[in-house]
């Protein structure tokens, strides 16, 4: 899944190869796909976007957003797959939901591997969605101080009693940030992805803030993850600490074999003598 580092670098690559840039054409699930999510009927895309300009790209959490001169907005985000810039002669992939092809004959395209929405929305939708009105402040924004981040925890935990990994993943945690950038939030905050989120102490909850603007810098300045590819079809250049590959092998701060379980819905890995349980 594209997570907030490596939609961060898509939309400064976006920024800089496509804003002032004229749309010719947009075909939208020329090949169908079960979990494409539109708020319009397919054929309304190439009709409010065909002759519009490009005038700015910004990112919230895992969104990106391509502003149009019409005040509408092109919403591409909580998505799993590629989303790529292709200059002019070369070559399309076989199967994509969205193309947007431009009046210099270059273009764009996304390709989902799970899931994603492609959103147009006008102005009063887009602040009024629930999902990316809750991506603000991001993880990196200077608003997001401890203070912010400690009421998040607080009101996680009117609700229910939340582990760690639960909280960073839901609307309350860190906005943007999915199963794959949480492991080494927790490895880096040495805490296991069960602990029970009611049991951080202050100073624990601060550890906590650390590492997770620490490590989510440190994916961002390195164009992301290893494990995702940026508009140019180039993988990150952050090497993940914990992986898939990775278990088995020696913990890189105490040598203890790093272990794998299943929990919520997909794999979570961690150290089982550095990330404290409890």
């Amino acid at each position: 899944m594209l997570e907030l580092p490596e939609i961060a670098t898509i939309s400064r690559q976006l920024q800089s190869t496509v804003s002032d840039k004229t749309i010719g054409s947009v075909t939208v699930l020329s090949s169908p796909h079960k979990f494409a999510f539109l708020n319009r009927a397919a054929d309304d895309y190439p009709r409010l976007l065909a002759g519009r300009k490009i005038s700015a790209t910004i990112s919230r959490g895992n969104y990106a957003i391509l502003t149009l001169d019409n005040t509408l907005s092109l919403v591409l985000g909580d998505m799993g797959g590629r989303l790529l810039y292709h200059p002019e002669g070369s070559p399309l992939p076989q199967k994509h939901q969205l193309l947007v092809e431009f009046e210099d004959r270059t273009s764009l395209t996304l390709t989902l591997q799970m899931w994603g929405a492609i959103l147009l929305l006008d102005p009063d939708q887009l602040a009024a969605h629930s999902r990316i009105s809750r991506m603000i402040p991001d993880p990196l924004d200077d608003d997001f101080t401890f203070e912010h981040f400690q009421r998040r925890i607080d009101s996680a935990l009117l609700i229910e009693s939340p582990s760690l990994k639960y909280f960073i993943i839901s609307q309350f945690g860190l906005p943007g940030t999915g199963n794959g950038c949480t492991h080494d939030i927790l490895f880096n905050a040495r805490l296991h992805p069960k602990f029970p989120l009611a049991n951080l102490t202050s100073e624990l909850r601060h550890n906590l803030w650390q590492a997770a603007r620490g490590t989510l810098k440190s994916m961002t300045e390195a164009g992301g993850r290893s494990t995702e590819h940026d508009l140019f079809d180039a993988p990150g250049k952050y090497v993940p600490i914990l992986s898939n590959d990775k278990v088995g092998t020696p913990c890189p701060v105490c040598g203890t074999p790093i272990e794998r379980i299943t929990y919520l819905g997909g794999a979570s890995f961690f150290c089982p003598k550095d990330q404290a349980m409890n």
